[in-house]
């Protein structure tokens, strides 16, 4: 393990009110690291932000959005590892559906939602593998859930993107970038347009088809490529090992209360179908702590089958449960791969990256 509590996290400190500096003097004293008089102890304000951090949910929704209120974030955890680390040996967490947080309900069904935090705040909050999904039309790129269109475009996401970059250049964004519902109105195929955007941001691209050393790829974006004949923009995504389960159709059911793939079944609960879940990525958890360090695993947390089990009411069991297995006293854990999560709180992200 290369990132834990002992080193300068580079985020906010948290002496900043009434109520933190009672926090900060009663955490000077129980660690006995500091006098109160010293106005900073790196030991002391880690042990603190430690513990703040893994009380956070595990989840994040609307009503308790701590990354935005309590400024636990992580901009910059990358840059304090080394250069020498190779991604694929790394656990990186991510988000699925990561623009699917502009949802317009009185149009669309809640379930669309699978994200409640910008794309820039994700990346504030440590998020450092984005699910891009990309609807073809009008020779540019439009931000969809299926037929759903997000109010969002890549533009406006890759000014996000690079702009974070630009202000954390030790950091490295992860993108897999999927072509998403029926193309309309181009004279160009999706590659084409895919490669004029990366000529506009040029500078911030991985331009090579092998994984980057961490080192090699600092401020850049790494695409994990998914393109129709692709000419290759990145890593080729069929190169991975992924765990992408999310409805579990056609698998039978729940027979005599033994869990088996019950998830699309209408007698099933809700929480059989979370067990089924965390079943499924836990195993995926073991397999990628266990193998080889130069393969890249994937494992995606999301499921979804309205309207018995939502993307959030499925989140709020599983990101509770994968927190609970990152925990940092879970010293079995090596790596936890790159993780794709709806609605991830801080303390869940803060499980994950700590494990690096």
């Amino acid at each position: 393990m290369i990132w834990s509590i002992d080193m300068d996290l580079s985020t906010p400190k948290r002496a900043q009110s009434e109520n933190d500096d009672k926090r900060w003097r009663e955490c000077s004293n129980e660690m006995k690291c500091c006098d109160r008089s010293q106005a900073f102890c790196v030991a002391c304000a880690d042990g603190c932000f430690y513990m703040d951090v893994l009380e956070a949910p595990a989840f994040s929704d609307r009503a308790s959005l701590l990354i935005r209120k309590e400024g636990l974030t992580f901009p910059e955890w990358m840059t304090e590892l080394p250069d020498k680390l190779k991604l694929t040996d790394m656990s990186i967490p991510g988000t699925h559906d990561t623009g699917a947080s502009d949802i317009d309900f009185q149009k669309f069904p809640v379930f669309a939602q699978t994200q409640t935090l910008s794309v820039g705040e994700q990346l504030m909050a440590g998020i450092r593998a984005l699910d891009v999904r990309c609807r073809h039309i009008g020779n540019k790129f439009a931000i969809h859930h299926d037929l759903i269109y997000l109010n969002l475009n890549f533009d406006d996401l890759l000014k996000s993107v690079t702009g974070f970059l630009a202000r954390h250049p030790g950091e490295v964004v992860l993108m897999r970038i999927k072509e998403e519902y029926k193309p309309a109105d181009n004279s160009r195929t999706f590659a084409q347009t895919l490669q004029e955007y990366i000529n506009n941001y040029s500078k911030f691209f991985w331009k090579s088809t092998t994984m980057p050393r961490l080192g090699q790829a600092r401020g850049k974006i790494v695409i994990l490529d998914q393109t129709p004949k692709s000419p290759g923009f990145g890593p080729p995504w069929s190169s991975f090992k992924i765990q992408d389960n999310y409805d579990f159709s056609g698998q039978g059911c729940c027979v005599a209360g033994v869990l088996q793939g019950c998830f699309r079944e209408p007698t099933c609960t809700l929480k059989n179908r979370v067990e089924y879940k965390w079943k499924v990525a836990k195993e995926f958890f073991l397999e990628t702590t266990n193998g080889d360090k130069d393969t890249v695993y994937i494992n995606f947390m999301s499921a979804n089958h309205p309207p018995e089990a939502g993307p959030n009411d499925v989140a709020k069991g599983m990101n509770q449960k994968a927190k609970d297995f990152f925990a940092p006293s879970n010293n079995k854990i090596d790596r936890a791969g790159w993780v794709f999560m709806d609605f991830p709180g801080p303390s869940l992200i803060y499980s994950i990256l700590f494990h690096n």
